[in-house]
């Protein structure tokens, strides 16, 4: 494949020259790219453009678990796992009974997520409804703060 930056035709389209998902640059006939499980990514020369941006968003959810249990994130976007439980983003514990992760998306972006635990077993509990919404700003960093519902 020639050199160049390709839009992920799964998560986006080349519009105006702008990828509206994931942009995958090629040099020398090779990419490196992070693909979730349960997720997949796809360019062709035919869907050229740039990255449209991304920011970095800390999720931090108040959540008192017991032992063995664990708060994943899981969302409407493929960089939240788009909506599948066994493939949702693990949140670290460091900072207990606050769990935190840090991901980079796509600028611009609307999407919704929620909190989920993972008991000990592999049962997975969803937190109430509705789902949460977010939209990520044109650059930058953000952070998102709530607790358990």
């Amino acid at each position: 494949m020639p050199d160049g930056t390709y839009c992920d035709v799964i998560s986006g389209a080349s519009v105006s020259g702008a990828c509206t998902g994931v942009a995958v640059t090629v040099s020398d006939g090779r990419f490196t790219a992070d693909v979730q499980a349960w997720s997949a990514l796809a360019i062709h020369t035919g869907s050229v453009g740039s990255a449209s941006g991304t920011v970095e968003v800390t999720f931090a959810e108040s959540a008192t678990t017991s032992f063995g249990e664990n708060v994943l994130l899981v969302g409407s976007i493929d960089q939240l796992a788009s909506w599948g439980p066994y493939a949702a983003i693990p949140m670290s514990a460091a900072s207990y009974p606050n769990w935190t992760v840090t991901l980079t998306l796509p600028a611009n972006t609307d999407f919704q997520y929620k909190f989920i635990r993972k008991e000990a077993d592999g049962t997975i509990n969803w937190e109430s409804d509705p789902n949460r919404e977010f939209t990520t700003a044109a650059s930058g960093s953000q952070t998102i703060t709530s607790s358990w519902r």
